[in-house]
């Protein structure tokens, strides 16, 4: 059997900003952001961006920090609650 290959940094990129492109598509943007956390910490971040987010995601990820990602869309300005 052969030993699966590791997706690069870019295949990992292209398949993160595709799973944000898939939940939020034309929605992202102005009020409506996409909110990422990490469990470690609890660093909190919001995106008008699929692909700011999904950089952001895969660059915690890497850092091996369990990153979670909001399946709702947030309006600007929420620094505390669900927005």
């Amino acid at each position: 059997m052969k030993k699966k290959k590791k997706p690069t940094r870019q295949e990992r990129k292209r398949q993160a900003n595709k799973f944000m492109e898939l939940l939020f598509a034309n929605e992202v943007g102005g009020e409506a952001l996409i909110s990422i956390w990490t469990k470690q910490g609890g660093q909190h971040r919001f995106f008008d961006s699929c692909s700011d987010a999904a950089e952001y995601a895969i660059e915690r990820a890497r850092s091996k920090l369990d990153v979670y990602v909001g399946c709702c869309l947030y309006r600007n300005g929420i620094s505390k609650g669900r927005g």
